[in-house]
């Protein structure tokens, strides 16, 4: 196996444990379980850290080997090394697209988790949400009086 395809093979490796971690991320958001999500956030950064340095990597490799990087140096890389590699490169796009899927869900369900934590707030102090946060997540400073917020 040659150096490039047991490359692959790691990075396939970290993706793998990347879909893993946004599977427990989706479990605790349904769950709402705010403690596990804090644990699963440190693990996940460190992970997306290990996966820039392993893409960096490949695509310093496939510049080397095929003149290419991403998507069409994997492709041209692949081609020349027949149906082992073919499935390897097959294997981390699928991961990557499940990672993508997996992590646009979450986010939808983090904002459905905010809007209801926003609405539980609006009711428990009506007229008090105005001096928590804002969308951009910084506080607001909003007075309660549309023509001075405005102005």
């Amino acid at each position: 196996m040659s150096d490039f395809a047991t490359l692959l093979q790691h990075e396939i490796q970290a993706v793998e444990r990347f879909v893993d971690l946004l599977r427990s991320e989706q479990s605790a958001l349904q769950a709402g379980d705010a403690e596990a999500l804090t644990g699963l956030t440190a693990a996940k950064n460190s992970l997306i850290d290990e996966l820039g340095r392993l893409a960096a990597e490949r695509n310093r490799q496939l510049s080397q080997l095929c003149g290419a990087e991403d998507r069409d140096g994997l492709a041209r890389w692949a081609e020349a090394n027949g149906p082992a590699a073919a499935e390897l490169r097959q294997r981390l796009l699928n991961l990557a697209a499940e990672a993508r899927e997996l992590n646009t869900l979450n986010g939808k369900l983090l904002t459905l988790r905010l809007n209801h934590t926003q609405s539980a707030l609006f009711a428990l102090h009506p007229g008090t949400l105005d001096h928590v946060y804002g969308r951009d997540g910084q506080p607001s400073t909003r007075t309660g009086y549309r023509i001075i917020d405005t102005a």
